[in-house]
């Protein structure tokens, strides 16, 4: 039986496979399609889980950014070598189909070709009533001659070989576009799991710098009453009675820590007390000079004020005595005439 292959460019640099020109083939090329969209699959599958993959829960967000785009982009390009090869086992598929019926494919698109089965050539774009009499002829002669010699056997192997391709052909198609749209949603849910990988940075440094901030003034308050009890014992006593030489500790006793010693807590205390006061005086100093300041604005504007006033009060006597003034005049004017 007579094949054709149709040859279609492919834009990878790996050197393409040899087209499938049989079944057998076809069958062989689809598996290894299968095989690597399976491979496919397992990377957009890390894609999805990238924030919590072994080797990447380390990295900080921008370098797990920078390890999502590569592994999308190998994702996208292997995605797309494998339709290309699809499209090129489906185009031969359908070219093996219309061999194994008896007309090729550009006999029925009418263009004059030879038609494999029967070896009648079909000039016209349409094959006649007597045409096809004569290739159903030869194929039942075909048959009988099969099933004269004992090919019943070979003739159920390509039949059941003829129905895995197609099976093989119709369940890839289906996987791609899984594929494909599975792809998709690890993308973006790779890019939600940074982002909120962001978020949390960001809220964790947040976190740490108030803290660093808030953890002075805590220092200044964590010592309790019960500790500074002692310290008003010590001091009392030290008033009222005189100091009594410090007694040797007993020896199945560790010396006492020094940070806990009254004089100590005394010291540590008078300091802190002594900041917050300084803390304190220059506060007030500063609302004092503020205050005094606004004191010698508000005397300034008083006087201010009280100038304008007075010039204001002038202005209205010169007024009155220009407006007498005129008076006098208006009246004498009369008079005289």
């Amino acid at each position: 039986m007579a094949t054709a292959s149709i040859h279609t460019p492919n834009p990878s640099h790996e050197s393409p496979p040899p087209p499938p020109t049989s079944t057998s083939t076809l069958h062989t090329h689809l598996l290894r399609l299968q095989s690597s969209l399976e491979e496919t699959t397992s990377l957009i599958s890390s894609l999805r889980t990238i924030t919590s993959e072994p080797p990447l829960q380390t990295q900080l967000p921008a370098q797990l950014d920078t390890s999502r785009a590569e592994l999308s982009a190998d994702i996208r390009a292997r995605l797309h070598l494998l339709d290309e090869e699809f499209a090129g086992c489906k185009v031969r598929w359908e070219v093996l189909r219309e061999v194994r019926s008896g007309v090729s494919g550009s006999a029925a698109r009418g263009v004059g070709v030879g038609a494999v089965g029967g070896g009648i050539a079909v000039a016209k774009g349409w094959v006649g009533v007597g045409a096809r009499k004569t290739l159903m002829l030869k194929e039942d002669e075909r048959r009988k001659k099969e099933e004269g010699k004992g090919g019943r056997d070979e003739r159920e192997r390509e039949d059941g070989e003829w129905e895995r391709v197609d099976v093989l052909v119709g369940l890839m198609g289906e996987d791609l576009k899984a594929a494909r749209t599975a792809f998709r949603k690890a993308e973006i849910t790779a890019k939600r799991a940074i982002e909120e990988l962001r978020r949390q940075q960001r809220r964790s440094l947040l976190h740490r710098f108030d803290s660093t901030i808030t953890s002075p003034t805590s220092t200044s308050t964590s010592i309790s009453p019960t500790n500074l009890t002692p310290t008003h014992t010590s001091t009392s006593d030290s008033t009222s009675t005189p100091q009594s030489p410090p007694q040797q500790p007993p020896h199945n006793h560790p010396p006492p820590n020094r940070s806990l010693r009254p004089s100590n807590i005394l010291s540590t205390t008078s300091q802190d007390i002594t900041s917050s006061l300084r803390r304190t005086h220059s506060l007030l100093t500063s609302s004092l000079s503020t205050s005094h300041f606004a004191q010698q604005t508000l005397a300034q504007s008083t006087a201010a004020l009280e100038a304008l006033t007075g010039t204001y009060s002038d202005l209205d006597g010169l007024l009155k005595s220009t407006g007498n003034f005129l008076d006098v005049g208006r009246h004498g004017g009369v008079v005289g005439c």
